[in-house]
């Protein structure tokens, strides 16, 4: 099989993949309940914008109030983005962004009483910047 016929393929499966329906309600659900998936991150682009959601299990250590994790971006972005982040576990604390670069995200999570047992909580992170002029991998 030639390259070029690799990437008609891989075309032709993109395409296949844009018309089937989910719901993301599902899909938060799925993830919090499965103890094992530490992270999950879909990126998309559109002529206007580019956007990268993810969700991270971050682990805390008996006793442990406070983590700090990085969400790298690779390519990274066009400009500094703007970032919302929110705590998706029924815990008491909160989720700050302590910086944010076109190559990656620090991200806080500080609850609010120390924790009695290792664990873990999911939170949510949406990047959103412009689109770059000459497409995501350049």
């Amino acid at each position: 099989m030639s390259f070029s016929d690799e990437i008609k393929m891989e075309r032709d499966m993109l395409d296949q993949a844009e018309d089937v329906e989910f719901d993301p309600e599902m899909v938060v659900a799925q993830l919090l309940e499965d103890k094992s998936v530490v992270q999950h991150v879909t990126r998309t682009l559109t002529e206007e914008a580019e956007s990268v959601v993810g969700y991270f299990r971050v682990g805390f250590a008996k006793g442990q109030q406070r983590a700090v994790i990085h969400f790298p971006l690779t390519p990274q972005l066009g400009e500094i983005p703007s970032v919302e982040a929110m705590l998706l576990d029924p815990v008491p604390g909160r989720v700050r962004i302590t910086d944010r670069q076109r190559f990656g995200i620090r991200i806080e999570v500080a609850l609010q009483q120390p924790v009695e047992a290792n664990g873990s909580v999911m939170i949510e992170v949406i990047v959103t910047a412009a689109a770059k002029s000459k497409g995501v991998c350049e």
